[in-house]
């Protein structure tokens, strides 16, 4: 193992599922973009979009 490997975060997956969720899915969102940890991946899975007329 080289000695840059040893300072490589594991990978840590975030999955937000969502159904409806439009007055907090931004909030939800911000929070993990704004996580110090730096080595994330992240999904947002829409079950559902219901549009208000």
């Amino acid at each position: 193992m080289e000695e840059t490997d040893i300072n490589i975060k594991p990978l840590v997956s975030i999955i937000t599922g969502s159904y409806n969720s439009k007055k907090t899915i931004r909030d939800t969102i911000e929070s993990v973009l704004n996580q110090s940890y730096p080595n994330i991946e992240y999904a947002l899975i829409d079950g559902r979009l219901k549009t208000i007329h």
